[in-house]
């Protein structure tokens, strides 16, 4: 895909049904110079160094906006997820976890705990709309 935004570049997505068609929602972390998925701009077509969380149009894979990550921190998730009203729920190598609406705006985040060489760990949700993470080696039940 000559503009940087196609199925060449493997991805954890999220699928939001929405209310006129679905999108594809991931993480889109650049790496600068390690070799990784993103290493090659003409591929990427991002600066290596942004994190960002990143809405795909589902005919064309096209971003419809970019946000990205607080203070330079990576998204340290294996995939966000996203809940029946399209809220998007992604954590961050800065600790905390944060929720994105829609338009692209962090409209919430929650410090969990100070991580210390985070992996790429798992978040989910439940019909109950309970968040579940894990951050530092711990596990958290986030909601009622």
């Amino acid at each position: 895909d000559p503009s940087g935004h196609g199925a060449a570049r493997p991805r954890t997505p999220a699928i939001d049904a929405g209310t006129t068609g679905y999108s594809v929602l991931i993480k889109d972390n650049h790496y600068p110079d390690v070799g990784s998925y993103c290493s090659s701009r003409s591929i990427c077509g991002a600066d290596p160094g942004v994190h960002s969380i990143t809405r795909l149009r589902s005919d064309t894979l096209s971003p419809e906006w970019s946000t990205p990550a607080p203070s330079k921190m990576e998204w340290c998730i294996n995939a966000p997820a996203v809940d029946q009203e399209g809220k998007l729920y992604v954590h961050s190598e800065d600790g905390s976890l944060y929720v994105f609406g829609r338009d692209g705006a962090i409209v919430k985040s929650l410090f969990l705990r100070q991580p210390q060489e985070a992996a790429y760990t798992p978040l989910s949700l439940d019909s109950s709309g309970r968040i579940y993470a894990q951050n530092a080696g711990h596990f958290f039940v986030v909601g009622r």
